[in-house]
């Protein structure tokens, strides 16, 4: 069952990297999420990528795997190049910037809800400056942090992240659409906009 297990995590890994991750902005790169989970049967440790969409739609799959010890690994950093942030200052929010356009309330609202009821692990950004994780994205609607501090990897609880969208979806919304980056004064961003998935 593990051989399957390890499959089933390589072909949604495969299927992320095959659909091209897009930058949200100049500048930036992104990469897939990759959180570690273990196999129950067994023990063992295995690794599965995606957005948070991506992650519980992989767990439905796998009955004999649950996500890992409460962390994920989008990099390969040693606990000194690591360090979970709390809640330091909102900074700057700038609007109709992120994406590859704008988003409508709704969709936005699905990706928020799948951050806030994830509490197992982390969301995280590997090392920057300028690295993205898409962290969710349904319906085009994409949301991503965004680590802009060079020395180390960025790591909030996922409902933590899910308030820096509510605060874009507060300060850029026009008419139907909406479109933005919030600034952290630790280094790193989130950023709400259109993307392909």
């Amino acid at each position: 069952m593990l051989f399957i297990s390890l499959i089933v995590a390589a072909l949604f890994g495969a299927l992320t990297a095959a659909r091209g991750l897009k930058s949200p902005l100049e500048g930036y790169t992104v990469v897939p999420m990759s959180w570690n989970a273990v196999n129950t049967t067994d023990g063992s440790e295995i690794v599965l990528y995606g957005t948070i969409q991506e992650l519980y739609e992989q767990l439905e799959t796998l009955d004999d795997v649950k996500i890992g010890n409460g962390t994920n690994a989008t990099s390969t950093a040693t606990n000194e190049e690591t360090r979970s942030l709390t809640p330091r200052s909102k900074d700057n929010t700038i609007c109709w910037v992120g994406g590859n356009g704008s988003v409508k309330n709704g969709w936005l609202q699905e990706g928020i809800n799948y951050l806030k009821q994830h509490t197992q692990g982390p969301c995280t950004a590997g090392r920057g400056p300028g690295n993205c994780a898409r962290i969710s994205c349904s319906f085009n609607t994409a949301i991503w942090l965004c680590n802009d501090d060079p020395e180390y990897e960025v790591s909030r609880r996922c409902p933590d992240i899910a308030t820096y969208a509510e605060d874009i979806r507060e300060k850029c919304t026009f008419g139907l659409s909406i479109q933005g980056q919030e600034f952290d004064t630790d280094g790193f961003n989130v950023m709400v906009g259109r993307d392909w998935c």
